[in-house]
């Protein structure tokens, strides 16, 4: 089996990442297209009349939109910083921590 380089490693695991923010993204645009009141009706037809149906359709919109707002503050997030602390062989939990959460904050 042959080794992948660097590069290849990178591209393989850029291309995985991807995938999953493709799929993160249709999920939100999905789920957040609905009004309230429809996913309140898709939820009584699956579970019944009651406020559990009320209480599920309000916790997939609001996780919903928190996650299309979380994704618009990381897309705002400055590169420079991040290929900064990448560049000096720093991990993903380390790019999270010096890199993503403090560009939250501006």
């Amino acid at each position: 089996m042959p080794r992948l380089g660097n590069n290849a490693q990178d591209s393989l695991a850029f291309g995985l990442e991807h995938d999953a923010d493709v799929g993160l993204v249709l999920g939100q645009d999905v789920g957040g297209g609905f009004p309230d009141l429809a996913l309140g009706l898709l939820f009584v037809a699956a579970v019944g009349l009651g406020a559990f149906a009320g209480s599920l359709a309000l916790a997939i919109h609001t996780a919903t939109v928190l996650g299309k707002l979380l994704s618009e503050s990381v897309e705002d997030i400055d590169e420079g910083v991040v290929e900064a602390i990448r560049a000096t062989g720093a991990g993903y939990p380390q790019i999270l921590t010096f890199a993503v959460l403090p560009g939250f904050s501006h």
